[in-house]
């Protein structure tokens, strides 16, 4: 019912986000108890790529439904900034993959649609928030380059 609203009930809400966050928790723990829950490496970067995606149709919503239009690529950015970090973090190359393509879907966005519609100043915060994301994605690659290239 998340991924397909046919009814007229809410799709931004907390229990919603509490089953994708447990879904991801969930996939973590397998990983690293293999021997109590053998899933096959293609499982789980396919939960991975189920959970980001659910999270990024959350986010979304919750922007569309909460805020505007105007924020949605600033949210998108942000958000490909949080699953690059996760990714680093856990050394999960799903993550990063899925943040780097969050954060083009942004950078689409953002020349696309925000570039014609958005006011002056929306459109300077957009361009600045994605800017802000694309500085600190190079900084963090550019400083961590030796580590990552030992995780891929």
């Amino acid at each position: 019912m998340f991924w397909l609203p046919l009814l007229e009930a809410p799709t931004v809400y907390l229990p919603n986000l509490l089953v994708i966050l447990i879904l991801l928790a969930q996939r973590q723990v397998a990983r690293r108890l293999p021997d109590r829950y053998p899933f096959p490496p293609p499982l789980h970067g396919a939960i991975i790529v189920i959970g980001g995606l659910s999270l990024w149709l959350f986010l979304s919503r919750f922007v569309l439904e909460k805020g505007s239009e105007s924020y949605l690529t600033a949210s998108w950015s942000a958000f490909a900034l949080a699953l690059f970090s996760v990714g680093i973090v856990l050394r999960e190359r799903v993550y990063r993959w899925l943040g780097l393509a969050v954060l083009g879907c942004a950078l689409g966005w953002i020349i696309i649609f925000d570039v014609w519609k958005l006011e002056t100043i929306y459109r300077i915060l957009s361009f600045m928030a994605l800017g802000i994301v694309l500085l600190v994605l190079g900084f963090i690659y550019n400083k961590f380059q030796e580590k990552i290239k030992e995780w891929l």
